[in-house]
């Protein structure tokens, strides 16, 4: 059975969406958020003073089944420059959620994520947390077609992709343990939701972002489960200055280099993922290298989430002469359900 992305034009009437149109409903809540469906919305920060944060929005905790009913989740993470790791989460009742479908206006508790595809505002408050966000966005919403992968003959599962975000600027006001921080940031959010659980349909993805000078850049690998046959779906983003200049996935090429296991759950990744992408006459390569595995998930026999932080080289080339070349920090992710002998 196939692993199909929905770019072609009943998939667009289907979903009610437009190609190159994006609306603020898109960042709304998009399943019943019970049984049969998952979704979250994810922001990650890196602070300026080297530190990285992410705040996730559940519909239900990323290890339980999406055959579950609502079990809404605020996660919070927290990795400093010395390696020190703050960790959070908080499981609320199924009364604590609302979210609305208009636009992205979710309330978890007294946790808050709210905006409208250019300005957000994100409040947790867990245990002894306390973190604001004022995000503000400078790269145009993005999405892959119609940002959904659709599984089997009859195209009835499907797992959906939406960076509302792919960059922006925050304010983040932090408090821990009553010991209050202000920072800038720069930052990225993105929502995910689909209708049936992850591991009944895929193998493993890939998320990686970054930005490298005046580059912003994002990346995803999706390959789907044996049962779909093992089907790849790439996607590839690059921005300049707030000007998206590469979104067509029809000329971009996947490759990885070096192999490595994480001593935790035994899942083997890649050490580099590169994205190439040609336009016009300019030839785009981007290479996320992996310096450190920043935090894992092991989901038993079943699976795995680990989130990597490493260096996001860029090279442009025209006419095969190197003409720009930078490298930034970066963080990324492995989801991975398949074989632990097998990545990409």
């Amino acid at each position: 059975m196939p692993t199909t992305l929905g770019d072609l034009p009943h998939h667009y009437e289907r979903l009610g969406l437009k190609k190159g149109v994006i609306e603020p409903r898109e960042d709304g809540l998009r399943t019943n958020a019970g049984e049969g469906s998952f979704e979250w919305w994810y922001l990650d920060t890196h602070l300026d003073d080297g530190s990285k944060m992410v705040i996730t929005f559940y519909t239900k905790p990323p290890n339980v089944s999406a055959s579950r009913p609502l079990m809404p989740f605020v996660s919070f993470l927290l990795d400093r420059p010395d390696g020190t790791h703050v960790e959070r989460g908080f499981l609320a009742p199924p009364e604590a959620f609302a979210a609305s479908s208009a636009g992205c206006d979710v309330r978890i508790g007294n946790n808050t994520f709210k905006g409208d595809l250019k300005r957000y505002t994100i409040h947790v408050e867990i245990d002894d947390i306390v973190a604001d966000v004022e995000l503000t966005s400078e790269v145009p919403s993005f999405r892959p077609a119609t940002g959904h992968v659709f599984f089997g003959e009859k195209e009835d599962q499907f797992v959906a992709w939406f960076p509302a975000v792919p960059q922006g600027s925050a304010k983040v006001e932090l408090s821990i343990a009553g010991v209050r921080q202000t920072f800038a940031a720069t930052a990225y959010h993105d929502h995910n939701w689909g209708n049936t659980s992850l591991r009944k349909i895929i193998d493993h993805w890939y998320w990686a972002r970054a930005r490298v000078g005046d580059y912003t850049i994002i990346g995803l690998m999706f390959m789907g489960g044996k049962n779909f046959g093992s089907g790849i779906i790439t996607s590839f983003m690059l921005a300049k200055a707030g000007e998206i200049l590469v979104d067509d996935q029809n000329k971009l090429t996947f490759t990885t280099r070096g192999r490595s296991v994480n001593e935790e759950t035994g899942v083997p990744y890649d050490d580099n993922l590169i994205y190439e992408q040609s336009v016009g006459d300019d030839r785009y390569g981007v290479t996320f290298s992996r310096t450190r595995d920043l935090y894992t998930m092991n989901f038993g026999p079943v699976g795995a989430y680990i989130r990597f932080g490493g260096t996001a080289s860029l090279e442009r080339h025209r006419h095969g002469e190197l003409v720009e070349s930078g490298s930034a920090p970066a963080i990324w992710e492995l989801l991975h359900f398949g074989e632990r002998s097998v990545v990409s």
